[in-house]
C-alpha cells in the first residue's frame, strides 16, 4: 500500500504516466478483492468443519504478519499528510486527494485481514465458549485499527480457553506501545524550543505515564490472583486432609 500511494501521488504529477497509476491502483484493489474472496471461503469451509483453533490461529497470524504493512503504509501516509497541506496551503488538492484515496484503499486491506477473526467469533459463539456480549464486543473491535490485533490475540486466547492470559498479553502490549514513544521523545537532543513542541513532548509523557500504570496495574492484578489462587488451593488441600484424618477407621468386617 505504501508503494501504491507513492506511485499514486508521484505519477498523478506526470500527466503522460497517468495511466500507471490507475493500473497500480485497479491491480491494488483486484488483489484485495481476490485475496478477501479466497479467504472468506476458506473460513465458511472451516466454519462448517468445527476447525475453530485453525481459525482463530489464522486470525491471529494474518493480524501479526500485517503490523509491519500498516506501520509503514502510516508513515507514508503521514507524510504525504504533511505534504499534501503545504499544497493545499498553495491552492492545489493532489496530495491531499492522494492521502484520502491511500486511507480508503487501507481500510479496505485491513478489513480483508478480518475476515478469521469473523468466522472465528462465530464458532466460539456456536460452541458458547464467549457470549452474545462478547461475540458483539469483539466484532465491533475488529474493524477499528490496532483493536483488530487486540481481538486476534483474545480470540486466539479463548480457542486455547486461555483468556486471561490473552488478556494479560494483551494490556502488557498496549502500555509497553504507549510508554515507549514518550520514552524516547524525552531522550532526543536539539529539540526546537516551541510552545507546539512543549505540547507534544507533554502528551507523550501522559501517554508514557498511562502506559507505565497499565502495565504495572497488569502485573499486580497477575501477582494478586495467582496469589489468592494458590491460597484456595492450599486451603482445599488442609481441608481434604482434615477430612481425611477425622474419618473414623473401619475394621475388616465393616468394609
Amino acid at each position: 500500500m505504501y508503494a501504491l500511494v507513492i506511485a499514486f501521488a508521484g505519477e498523478l504529477s506526470k500527466a503522460g504516466n497517468a495511466h500507471l497509476t490507475f493500473f497500480i491502483v485497479g491491480g491494488w484493489n483486484t488483489l484485495v478483492f481476490a485475496v478477501t474472496a479466497l479467504a472468506v471461503v476458506d473460513g465458511v469451509r472451516k466454519v462448517r468443519t468445527g476447525r475453530t483453533r485453525e481459525l482463530a490461529t489464522g486470525a491471529l497470524l494474518v493480524k501479526l504478519a500485517a503490523i509491519p504493512f500498516f506501520v509503514l503504509n502510516f508513515i507514508v501516509l503521514g507524510v504525504l499528510a504533511l505534504g499534501g497541506m503545504v499544497v493545499f496551503i498553495l491552492g492545489g488538492v493532489v496530495l491531499l486527494f492522494a492521502v484520502w484515496i491511500g486511507i480508503g484503499l487501507t481500510y479496505l486491506a485491513m478489513l480483508s485481514t478480518s475476515v478469521y477473526s469473523w468466522a472465528a467469533i462465530a464458532r466460539l459463539r456456536r460452541e458458547k465458549t464467549i457470549g452474545t456480549g462478547l461475540a458483539a464486543l469483539y466484532t465491533i473491535l475488529s474493524f477499528g485499527f490496532v483493536t483488530d490485533t487486540a481481538t486476534g490475540v483474545l480470540l486466539f486466547g479463548h480457542s486455547r480457553r486461555r483468556p486471561g492470559l490473552a488478556l494479560v498479553i494483551v494490556l502488557v502490549t498496549v502500555g509497553a506501545v504507549l510508554a515507549v514513544p514518550g520514552l524516547l521523545i524525552n531522550d532526543l537532543e536539539d529539540v526546537p524550543d516551541s510552545s507546539f513542541w512543549h505540547d507534544v513532548e507533554a502528551a507523550f509523557d501522559g501517554l508514557s505515564v498511562a502506559g507505565i500504570v497499565l502495565v504495572v496495574a497488569t502485573i499486580v492484578g497477575v501477582v494478586v490472583r495467582w496469589a489468592a489462587a494458590g491460597r484456595h488451593t492450599h486451603a482445599e488441600a488442609r481441608a481434604a486432609r482434615t477430612t481425611t484424618e477425622g474419618a473414623p477407621e473401619t475394621g475388616p468386617l465393616e468394609r
